[in-house]
């Protein structure tokens, strides 16, 4: 690290996307210092800017959100190059709803995308590949202003759209292949949480089925699928797509393995709740729900009369009533 104070703003963000995919956001953080937009110039130190943002606000996720202003105002900076306008401009969709539910700045920032987007395609250098890839990706952003809007109808009609064209993509490399099954999984994973929001609790669990065909290795789709399982009553199936997303971890493993405990004494197997709840506690001591769920998994005179000793709730963990497993996650730690 210590030669990335001199490289250039290109370099700086290969070595900072390679730090945050290895999980050093963090580091990422003290690497690149804040600076705003207008004292910014270039692509290439946008670029890198825009970048710290994301980071900054994906590790605010959980805890006050750190909202990505800079990114805003680095798509209005005059030296934004088109694809990373309305990049920022579908994103910052996504945020709006999500994060502010402002159904104005949606729509304004949706329009932004929309223009940006006419533009790309219409340059003749814009390959088929891309063509399909940049108009999948704004449609499965956008339909973020019908969902604000409750506008099913129009919703369906662009995740529709979104799907098709992501299903279009024909791949003539293996770097090609791979970014086609990664959009079209993200398409699909946007279609299930449509479903959900509408009710199609089926449709959604057959599209997360999926979801998780195309990429087996994601633990937050077997997160998903645990949780369409458990809606089901499928408590033992539910089980194992936790013990899925656990060993595939680290995002939320000692979560995934408390929620298995759950599902397996739901699903009258106790031993088996018992090694969940503790291999949590192995390696989250104070996630709490697994704390309870182990006090909850046997009679006093076996290991779960343990449970009530953890660290942080000395002698009163085991008193609490139980709560579902696609609750359980309460007791723990943001990031456990």
């Amino acid at each position: 690290m210590e030669s990335f104070p001199a490289d250039d703003p290109a370099r700086q963000l290969l070595t900072s996307s390679v730090l945050f995919r290895l999980g050093f956001g963090r580091l990422v953080l003290d690497l690149v210092p804040p600076q705003p937009a207008a004292g910014l110039s270039g692509p290439d130190q946008l670029r890198l800017h825009h970048w710290r943002d994301l980071v900054r606000y994906v590790d605010s996720v959980g805890r006050s959100v750190a909202a990505p202003t800079t990114s805003f105002d680095i798509a209005l900076h005059p030296d934004c190059p088109l694809r990373l306008r309305f990049v920022i401009s579908v994103f910052a969709v996504v945020f709006h709803a999500r994060e502010t539910k402002s159904l104005e700045q949606a729509l304004a920032w949706r329009a932004r995308a929309e223009a940006d987007l006419a533009e790309l395609l219409a340059d003749p250098g814009c390959t088929p590949l891309d063509r399909l890839m940049l108009e999948s990706r704004f449609y499965r952003s956008a339909t973020y202003v019908p969902f604000l809007q409750q506008d099913e109808a129009r919703l369906t009609a662009e995740m529709e759209r979104a799907e098709e064209l992501a299903r279009a993509v024909r791949a003539a490399d293996p770097y090609q292949e791979f970014l086609r099954r990664e959009n079209l999984r993200a398409c699909l994973e946007s279609r299930s949480k449509e479903a959900l929001a509408f009710g199609r609790d089926q449709l959604a669990h057959t599209r997360i089925e999926e979801v998780i065909a195309i990429d087996p290795y994601e633990p937050k789709s077997h997160i998903e699928l645990a949780e369409s399982l458990v809606q089901q009553g499928r408590h033992r199936e539910a089980a194992d797509s936790y013990l899925r997303a656990a060993r595939l971890g680290p995002t939320s493993t000692s979560m995934s393995y408390g929620l298995a405990g759950e599902c397996f004494a739901r699903a009258g197997l106790p031993e088996l709740a018992e090694d969940c709840f503790v291999q949590s506690l192995r390696i989250d001591p104070y996630a709490v729900s697994s704390a309870r769920g182990w006090a909850r998994s046997g009679p006093d005179s076996g290991m779960g009369a343990l449970g009530p000793g953890v660290p942080g709730r000395p002698g009163d963990l085991g008193r609490h009533p139980p709560r579902g497993p696609h609750r359980a996650a309460g007791g723990h730690r943001p990031g456990a």
